[in-house]
C-alpha cells in the first residue's frame, strides 16, 4: 500500500500513526477493500510492530475512495482494551507493581532500575490497564521504550546526547518558544505520610517547603498546599513541590526539523537532548525532544520532523545560566576561548612575571628575518616555537629555515594532517568526521561508510560489532584465485546429497552408470532435504542415447512438504543419436531464510517407445551471480 504517514511519538504517552491513503495506480487494486479491522504493517519503525486502526475517515476522490486513518501502536491498543482486575492496596516497589501489571496485561517489562516502595491506596478494580501504566510511570518516575509488540524497557532516561544542532534557517523552520506565566507561583508548602482523611496538620509526620529561583525577585506567590499521606520519604516530598512551582511558568519550544541529504546521522530521536538555536528570539539552549513526528514520504523515506521539546522549567533556565557560565569559565581556563583584554586591568603585572618564569619565550613581532607574529619560544632551544602569523598557526623545529609555508600546522582553509605525529588521536571532543560528499562518517564509536547510489548498501564498525549491509562486501584469495564472496553473496556453495538409498521410482532403474526411465510420465530419482542458506539449486543433468535415432528427455524439480515456497521448474532436451548432452541447471529458490526446503529430481521420455538415460554430476546450493565460474 502507497500512503503518505506521519508517525508521533510522545514521551510516556501515545504512539501512533495517521495515513493518508489516496487511489493511486497500486492501490486502486485494493483500495475499496479497507475497512476499520485492517491493522498496519511495514512502517519504519520496527520496534513497534503492527498498528491497530481507531479512526478512519472514507471520502469520494472521483470513482474511487481516499482514506484519513488514525492507528495506534499495538502495546498501546492491548493496554487500552485489557483490564486491571482484582483490587490491590498498599505500599509496592515498582518490581511488585510491574509484575503484577505484567501478569494482567500480558506484556513484559524490563526496569533497568529498582524504586523505593511507593504506597498506593488503591489500583487495579477493572479499569484499563493503560490507566494503571500511566499512573504507574508518573510515581515509580520512569520513561518507557518499546522494545518490541510485547515488551516493554523502564528506564532513567531515553534518548541520546546528540553532537548535531537544530538551527533557525540552516536545518529547521518555524521555531517558536511558548512560555506561559498564567499561573505563576513561587512558594509552596507540603504535607506527606498521614492517615487517610485526618487532619494532615496535625498528624502528617513530613513536612517541607521549596522556594523558586523567582521568590526574591517578584516576591511570594503561594501554590496550594500540597499533601499526599502515601508519600513516605522527605526526597519524593520535595520532588513534588519543586516540580509544582518551577513547573508554573513554562518555557517550551516546537521547530520542524529538514532531513538534510548525505547526513544520515544527523536524524532526530524520541528523547534527544539537542541543542536548540535561533538568534531572532535569543534562543541558544539544549533541551529534551518529549515529541517527535516523523513524516514518510509514499516509499517510506522520512522527510519531515515535527519536533517538541519539554519545558524548560524555572529551575533549569536558571540551571542552564549557572552552567553556561561554568562552561565559559572552563573553556578561558583551558585557553578554548580569549580573555578580553579590558579583564586584566588589574592582574596584568602578575600575569607579565608569570610568563618570564616560564619555560618559553612569548615573541611578538619579529621572531626572525621577516617572520612576523606572536610566537611562544623554547628557551633551551631557540630554533624550536609555536607561532600566530597572519597565514596562520606555524610549527618549527629550525627556526623557519624552510619559510613560513613549509611550517603552517593550520590556515584559514584547513588543518595540515601532514603536520599531526601523535601515535593517538583522541576524538572525544570532536563532534564528528564526515567525507566531502558525507558518505564516509566517524561519529561517537562508529565507522560507516555508504554506498552513493544505494542507502541500505553500507559498512558500520562499532566496538565489537561490524555489520554488512546490502552485500557490501568481496572477499578475495590470496592465491588470486576466484572470490569466495562477492557483493555479499557466497561463491562456492554447499552440496546437497540425496537420500541413501535414494528415494527411487520403483519402476525407474539403474543400468550402469544411468538411471533409465521408459515412460512419458515424470518419474523420481532421489529426494532432497536442506536447509536453505543460499539463494539457487543448480543441478549438472548428463543425457546419453546410445541408439539411432534422437529422442527427448523432459526433466527438472519437483518442491513438496509442508513449508511455502515450493519450487517446480522442467525444462525439456532433445539428445542426439549416440551422444551425450550436458545441461547445467539454475532452480531460483527465495531469498535464503535458513528454512527447510524438500524437492524431488524427476525426468521422463518424452518420445513413445524409448528409454532415457539420465546421470547426476553433482546438486548444489549456491548464490548465483554473474561472476559464478562452476
Amino acid at each position: 500500500m502507497e500512503a503518505e504517514i506521519s508517525l508521533t511519538e510522545e514521551e510516556n504517552g501515545l504512539v501512533f500513526i495517521d495515513l493518508d491513503i489516496v487511489p493511486t495506480p497500486n492501490n486502486k487494486k485494493f483500495v475499496r477493500d479497507i475497512t476499520e479491522d485492517w491493522t498496519v504493517h511495514g512502517v519504519q519503525s520496527t520496534k513497534y510492530g503492527h498498528f491497530v486502526i481507531t479512526n478512519m475517515t472514507k471520502a469520494s476522490d472521483g470513482p474511487y475512495p481516499s482514506y484519513k486513518v488514525k492507528a495506534v501502536a499495538s502495546f498501546i491498543h492491548k493496554m487500552q482494551t485489557t483490564t486491571f482486575d482484582g483490587l490491590y492496596t498498599g505500599s509496592r516497589t515498582a518490581v511488585d507493581f510491574f509484575y503484577i501489571l505484567s501478569q494482567q496485561s500480558g506484556l513484559t517489562f524490563q526496569l533497568t532500575a529498582d524504586r523505593p516502595a511507593y504506597g498506593w491506596e488503591k489500583f487495579g478494580e477493572g479499569v484499563h490497564t493503560i490507566k494503571e501504566f500511566n499512573r504507574a510511570i508518573k510515581h515509580y518516575d520512569y520513561v518507557y521504550l518499546p522494545v518490541n509488540e510485547t515488551s516493554i524497557e523502564l528506564r532513567d532516561r531515553i534518548g541520546r546526547d546528540v553532537n548535531f544542532i537544530i538551527k533557525n534557517a540552516m536545518n529547521a523552520d518555524d521555531v517558536k518558544m511558548e512560555i506561559d506565566r498564567s499561573e505563576v507561583y513561587t512558594y509552596i508548602e507540603g504535607y506527606a505520610d498521614f492517615e487517610q482523611d485526618s487532619d494532615f496538620y496535625e498528624t502528617a509526620q513530613l513536612y517541607s517547603d521549596y522556594k523558586s529561583p523567582l521568590y526574591d525577585i517578584i516576591g511570594e506567590k503561594k501554590a496550594e498546599t500540597y499533601s499526599n499521606g502515601a508519600i513516605k520519604h522527605k526526597a519524593t516530598l520535595d520532588k513534588y513541590l519543586m516540580d509544582i512551582v518551577d513547573n508554573s511558568v513554562k518555557f517550551t519550544i516546537s521547530a520542524k526539523f529538514r532531513k538534510i541529504r548525505n547526513y544520515p546521522f544527523a536524524v532526530p530521536m524520541l528523547g534527544d537532548r539537542i541543542r536548540v538555536q535561533d538568534e531572532s528570539i535569543d534562543l541558544n539552549t539544549k533541551a529534551k525532544i518529549v515529541k517527535l513526528v516523523t513524516h514518510y514520504d509514499p516509499y517510506g523515506e522520512p522527510y519531515d520532523y515535527d519536533i517538541e521539546f519539554g519545558n524548560l522549567n524555572i529551575g533549569q533556565r536558571n540551571k542552564q545560566t549557572i552552567n553556561t557560565v561554568s562552561r565559559q569559565l572552563d573553556d578561558i581556563l583551558n585557553g578554548r576561548d580569549p580573555i578580553k583584554l579590558t579583564a586584566l586591568d588589574g592582574y596584568l603585572k602578575s600575569a607579565i612575571t608569570d610568563f618570564k618564569s616560564a619555560q618559553t619565550e612569548l615573541v611578538i613581532g619579529e621572531y626572525v628575518d621577516g617572520v612576523l607574529g606572536i610566537f611562544l619560544v623554547d628557551k633551551a632551544d631557540p630554533n624550536r616555537a609555536v607561532g600566530l602569523t597572519s597565514k596562520g598557526i606555524v610549527l618549527t623545529t629550525n627556526g623557519f629555515a624552510g619559510g613560513i609555508d613549509e611550517n603552517l600546522a593550520i590556515d584559514p582553509t584547513a588543518v595540515n594532517a601532514s603536520m599531526i605525529r601523535a601515535g593517538t588521536l583522541h576524538l572525544e571532543d570532536i563532534l564528528g568526521i564526515v567525507g566531502r560528499d558525507g558518505l564516509i562518517t566517524m561519529t561517537g564509536d562508529e565507522f560507516r561508510a555508504v554506498d552513493a547510489n544505494d542507502p541500505d548498501k553500507f559498512i558500520s564498525i562499532k566496538p565489537g560489532m561490524l555489520e554488512i549491509g546490502k552485500g557490501a562486501l568481496t572477499v578475495h584469495r590470496d592465491d588470486g584465485g576466484h572470490p569466495s564472496i562477492i557483493a555479499g553473496r557466497n561463491t562456492v556453495g554447499e552440496r546437497l546429497q540425496g537420500m541413501n538409498p535414494p528415494f527411487m521410482h520403483p519402476q525407474v532403474y539403474v543400468s550402469g552408470q544411468r538411471y533409465v526411465n521408459d515412460s512419458t510420465e515424470r518419474r523420481t530419482v532421489d529426494a532432497y532435504y536442506f536447509d536453505q542458506f543460499y539463494r539457487d539449486v543448480k543441478v549438472l543433468f548428463a543425457f546419453r542415447n546410445n541408439g539411432t535415432e534422437a529422442y527427448t528427455v523432459e526433466y527438472g524439480i519437483q518442491g513438496f512438504g509442508n513449508n511455502t515456497g515450493h519450487v517446480t521448474e522442467f525444462d525439456t532436451i532433445v539428445v542426439p543419436a549416440s551422444s551425450t548432452e550436458y545441461r547445467v541447471t539454475d532452480f531460483h529458490l527465495s531469498v535464503p531464510q535458513v528454512d527447510a526446503h524438500q524437492f524431488y529430481i524427476q525426468f521422463a521420455c518424452k518420445t513413445a517407445d524409448r528409454s532415457a538415460l539420465m546421470s547426476i554430476a553433482y546438486v548444489k546450493n549456491l548464490d548465483m551471480s554473474k561472476y559464478d565460474s562452476l
